[in-house]
């Protein structure tokens, strides 16, 4: 989600277009507009970055006839990557999840199909979308200043993309690398950190903003470190911390945005500047937490190490064999939910699964949850009370399950069991999200409202349930009084759930939206009315949530969205439901108009998504 230059290597700045007048709302200029620059412009633009401005083609591209640039045997080596994060990762436009570039040029095969299943993709067409119409490629942040001061000049729309690990796209800062450990890190700028951040020397990794968790965690294993990241391998850390940020490790060590201690940023008004806890303290602390791709462009981030623990990985894999004892697993999965916070106070985190129609022909249930630096035999005493359930329904004949235990003696090792290779693009959904508290966790009857109203389904003919909840562990409330932007329910949660809806292949927008839209204010409401005054993930809650400011800042939006207007006051980076999102709004046409009073008059004041996609820098699910 955040920009990197190695650390400063290289970073790319999104150029967004879109396809109408910008005349008649005061609009960000799209090509078919006046103001729009002109190729003369646009290479003299060029000239003043050392020639990094690229101009974007969707990958896709390569597979249809009626592009310059078909190409049959490229077209067939991007249909056998499509579906895993190193290709999309490694393209400076493509994302993880090209529905929210509106599906706008999916590869087909040679018949035209779609590699998403849909018949018609071919007679569809290729077209731009909510792809980027120019990419430009900074090596140094002193690119990153011109490109954004250019931009600001000529009122075109900026985002942000680091590693494409989103669920709603967007600025390429992939090549920014760098990975630097430090022994004996001390924050010169800042000796008397309030924080405790920098205080005083401590062990700290200093990243680019391009780089993603696996090749952080390969690096600090050189050197007997970790540091907290994703447990996804391609997530880039900028984003995924600046959101928040929960990873194995956080039971131990804390969120990511707990971890920060500082970051060299590029403001919308094209400063370069150093930001911790002594220097630009609000925006340090807006970004800690506060979410990304809205603030600045961050180019790289020193964090907190740790000495590698001794790593132990507990896997259990369950499925419901007879249909007619749904009942019984209901009850089981119940049980399981209110032991999580005892198991979160013993060092535990991870994160489970249910899943059902229509990714599994059964109900299945999965755990995968990590534990540091404990005795061998913890992790089954633990596990007693729950298999003492699960063995009672095997005796009936009515579930199976297997269960195992690993412990490495260091992070890397039991890290390298997580799969190296992860499906994407294969399905559209809609997801939303709650962090549920303790105390409502260790509630039977509250969990037991949460899966009925929530819980997958076996049914083939029910497409309107979930097909995936999962569970996913958060930091203990160890870190309760660091002054960070993050939502203060996050101290207070067992869990972060999240719940997804699969939709059909080819589906319509309109299907599409009527979808979004009973997930928004149907099931989410009902879950709020099961867990009120909590909130949800910045990096993985439902976009399209009306209470969006209160659900992923809660009392620090205020103060939040006057550190945007501080730092970003003409409104030059812009996501949904990011903060200060509100000022515009996305029509459905694709263009990026201001808003009135926070609602644009096009729209009747509701807010959708245009024919482009959406541009959120959501980071993916980090599990």
């Amino acid at each position: 989600m955040s920009l990197i230059w190695s650390l400063l290597s290289c970073t790319i700045l999104y150029l967004y277009s879109t396809s109408a007048k910008a005349l008649a709302l005061d609009c960000k200029c799209s090509p078919n507009d006046s103001c729009w620059p002109s190729p003369g412009e646009w290479q003299a633009f060029n000239n003043t970055i050392n020639g990094k401005l690229i101009s974007a083609v969707p990958p896709g591209a390569a597979c249809y006839k009626s592009q310059p640039n078909y190409d049959a045997t490229a077209c067939n080596s991007i249909l056998a990557q499509w579906h895993t994060s190193s290709f999309h990762l490694q393209d400076p436009v493509s994302i993880d999840y090209p529905v929210w570039t509106g599906d706008s040029c999916l590869p087909i095969f040679e018949n035209g199909t779609g590699i998403n299943g849909d018949p018609w993709a071919g007679e569809k067409g290729c077209s731009i979308g909510g792809y980027p119409v120019y990419v430009v490629n900074a090596t140094g942040p002193e690119e990153v200043v011109t490109a954004v001061k250019w931009a600001g000049k000529q009122n075109v729309r900026v985002n942000i993309k680091a590693t494409g690990h989103s669920y709603m796209g967007s600025i390429w800062t992939r090549n920014l690398r760098g990975i630097k450990f430090h022994s004996n890190f001390q924050n010169a700028s800042c000796p008397g950190d309030k924080s405790g951040q920098g205080a005083q020397a401590q062990l700290a990794v200093t990243v680019g903003a391009g780089e993603v968790s696996y090749d952080v965690v390969q690096e600090l294993a050189k050197h007997g470190a970790v540091a907290v990241t994703a447990l996804n391998r391609f997530v880039s850390l900028i984003g995924w911390l600046t959101g928040g940020g929960h990873g194995p490790l956080s039971s131990t060590y804390g969120m990511g945005s707990d971890n920060l201690i500082e970051a060299n940023i590029v403001t919308p008004m094209g400063e370069f500047l150093t930001v911790n806890a002594c220097k630009h303290a609000d925006l340090f602390w807006a970004i800690r937490g506060g979410g990304g791709g809205t603030y600045g462009v961050i180019t790289s981030a020193v964090i907190k190490a740790f000495p590698t623990p001794q790593t132990t990985r507990w896997i259990l894999q369950a499925q419901l064999l007879d249909k007619f004892k749904q009942g019984q697993w209901w009850d089981l999965m119940t049980y399981f939910q209110t032991l999580v916070p005892a198991l979160k106070q013993e060092g535990f985190q991870g994160s489970y699964r249910l899943i059902g129609h229509p990714l599994t022909s059964t109900l299945t249930f999965t755990i995968s949850f990590y534990l540091y630096d404990k005795l061998n035999g913890t992790v089954e005493a633990s596990f007693k009370p729950f298999k003492k359930r699960l063995d009672e329904m095997v005796r009936a004949g009515s579930v199976a399950y297997s269960s195992n235990v690993f412990t490495e003696p260091s992070y890397l090792k039991a890290y390298d069991r997580v799969l190296n290779t992860e499906a994407v693009a294969h399905v559209n959904f809609v997801l939303v999200s709650r962090l549920i508290p303790v105390q409502l966790m260790e509630d039977a009857e509250v969990m037991a409202r949460v899966l009925k109203e929530m819980r997958p389904s076996l049914e083939n003919n029910d497409a309107l349930s979930p097909a995936i909840l999962i569970g996913c562990l958060v930091a203990n409330s160890a870190n309760i009084n660091l002054k960070t932007a993050l939502h203060p329910a996050w101290r207070e949660a067992a869990i972060h759930l999240l719940i997804f809806r699969v939709l059909a292949t080819g589906i319509s927008s309109k299907s599409m939206q009527d979808a979004r839209d009973d997930m928004t204010y149907n099931r989410m409401m009902a879950l709020k009315s099961i867990v009120p005054d909590s909130g949800a993930y910045f990096n993985e809650m439902d976009a399209f949530d009306p209470d969006w400011q209160n659900v992923s800042f809660g009392p620090n939006y205020k103060k939040l969205r006057a550190i945007k207007k501080k730092y970003d006051h003409e409104g030059l980076l812009w996501c949904i439901s990011c903060v200060g999102s509100e000022d515009w709004v996305e029509i459905e046409d694709g263009r990026l108009c201001r808003a009135d009073g926070g609602t644009c008059p096009a729209l009747g004041g509701r807010r959708r998504v245009g024919k482009g996609g959406v541009s959120r820098n959501m980071q993916r699910l980090i599990y």
